[in-house]
């Protein structure tokens, strides 16, 4: 918050005025301003200065309507270079003012002039103002010129003043960004002592990991399981990849095991999803994605649920799940199309096979995997010409290229062995 202007000190400054007249025009320019009439109230100051040019209040009241009016209608810097006109034109006759030099420093400010509204907030900071108000101003003029030992230094003083848990803390993560670990360290253990408010374990756990004290770090982890509280999701990835790196991955994967029960988020199955995912162990992987995607929907989790169904020969399901996916026609995982067609061909479901085909061949024709299993279908259709023809273009793929190759072999032995027989029965 910016001091800019006490309106009962104003007032109790009108009895000390002697002229009845400009004692008037001062209250109705505080009426005014009041009112945000601030055009108006600049008038009513105005004509006092015309009258009494050390008139305090006026000199203020004129400098604030122009801030007001820079804030609330128009941005223009002029005004702001009124404003600080008549509020250092103030400070010459009343340099021991805390008020004027904050509301020059406050417009300095909102000109960029950071360096000039650190200068007035100091001569605000000596001629008596409010330290826990000033110096939470500069601590945000330093942090805005990137001076962070400044910021720190003038924060400290803050937590001098004010103590309380959520300054400790912010000084801690100040402490932090600076490196300046074992300050942070002392302030979280003396925060974490007193309370199980999340955030502040959080930063403990994870500070001796920034420090690469593993020790401390599991020590810290073991503290937090024995009370059961739940961190972040992005906390327990750091832990579960520490215990994956130091423990091995069965360790890991059992903590993040325990986790999802305890915290049942979408986000923290789908991960524990994706780690069994990249172990093949697909029946597990069933129930992590199953899990994730029953408390919030989510179509990418939706298709590895089918991935993992597909994969542990469940196929009747997978198929379901697939099939749904379809009508998602504007943001279909491609390989869809792949697993429903294999999925068809094998329940010999030819034709939906074939339609399935159609759609994904005219989305990417050159798609390899597609026309492999369009070869496969050519096969059961007793096509066997066009059947090497769909795994002669799968072949470019290197990665089809022996499978297509020994594919094209078998259709050749189809294709003689029926020759033969058509033969034998001509014969007869």
């Amino acid at each position: 918050m910016f001091f800019l202007f006490n309106f009962a000190d104003g007032r109790d400054r009108i009895d000390c005025i002697e002229n009845a007249e400009l004692s008037k025009h001062i209250a109705i320019g505080l009426k005014f301003q009041e009112g945000n009439f601030f055009k108006d109230s600049r008038n009513e100051f105005k004509y006092v200065l015309d009258f009494d040019s050390l008139c305090y209040i006026s000199l203020i009241g004129v400098g604030y309507s122009f801030i007001q009016e820079y804030l609330n209608e128009q941005r223009n810097e002029e005004l702001l270079d009124s404003a600080i006109y008549y509020y250092e034109k103030g400070v010459k006759f009343y340099p021991d003012s805390s008020n004027i030099w904050e509301n020059i420093g406050y417009a300095r400010m909102l000109k960029g002039d950071f360096a000039g509204a650190e200068l007035s907030y100091l001569n605000a900071l000596e001629s008596g103002g409010d330290s826990l108000s000033i110096f939470s101003v500069l601590f945000n003029i330093y942090m805005e010129l990137k001076q962070y030992k400044k910021a720190i230094a003038v924060f400290e003083k803050i937590v001098r003043i004010d103590s309380s848990d959520e300054n400790l803390f912010n000084l801690a993560k100040l402490y932090i960004n600076e490196s300046i670990n074992d300050r942070a360290d002392s302030i979280l253990t003396y925060l974490t002592g007193k309370n199980d408010n999340l955030e502040y374990f959080d930063l403990w756990v994870k500070l001796p990991c920034m420090e690469k004290d593993t020790e401390k770090f599991f020590q810290r982890v073991e503290y937090i399981e024995k009370k059961g509280l739940m961190l972040p999701y992005e906390t327990q990835k750091i832990i579960y990849e520490n215990l994956a790196k130091h423990f091995g991955i069965d360790s890991a994967l059992a903590y993040i095991e325990r986790y999802c029960e305890l915290i049942n988020t979408s986000e923290i199955w789908k991960f524990y999803g994706d780690e069994l995912l990249k172990r093949k162990d697909y029946e597990k992987c069933v129930f992590a994605f199953k899990k994730s995607i029953n408390i919030n929907f989510n179509r990418e989790n939706y298709y590895k649920y089918g991935v993992c169904l597909f994969n542990s020969s469940k196929k009747d399901s997978a198929m379901i799940v697939f099939d749904s996916l379809l009508n998602f026609a504007d943001s279909v995982v491609f390989d869809v199309y792949i697993y429903l067609v294999d999925i068809y061909l094998e329940k010999n479901i030819l034709n939906k096979a074939e339609e399935i085909l159609k759609r994904g061949l005219k989305i990417d024709y050159k798609n390899a995997y597609l026309h492999f299993l369009k070869g496969k279908l050519k096969e059961k259709q007793k096509r066997y010409y066009e059947a090497i023809e769909e795994f002669e273009i799968a072949s470019n793929d290197s990665s089809l290229f022996d499978l297509s190759k020994k594919e094209i072999q078998r259709m050749k032995q189809w294709i003689a062995r029926e020759s033969a027989i058509k033969k034998k029965l001509e014969n007869e």
